[in-house]
């Protein structure tokens, strides 16, 4: 995990967006203490009608 400051994040936001789209978490830091993450989106299975049948009563 890498951490990088807002101001470096602010001038290098492209490359980090390819390096999140390619596994990597990157944290976010203000004045040494962390406040956001960026990293990849997990794949998302959509949604079939009829998938939770029978799990509700």
């Amino acid at each position: 995990m890498t951490e990088i400051s807002i101001a470096e994040a602010k001038a290098k936001f492209a490359a980090l967006v390819a390096r999140a789209e390619a596994g990597e978490q990157i944290v976010v830091t203000r004045n040494g203490r962390p406040v956001a993450c960026l990293g990849p989106l997990q794949a998302q299975k959509p949604v079939v009608y009829g998938d939770l049948r029978g799990l509700w009563v």
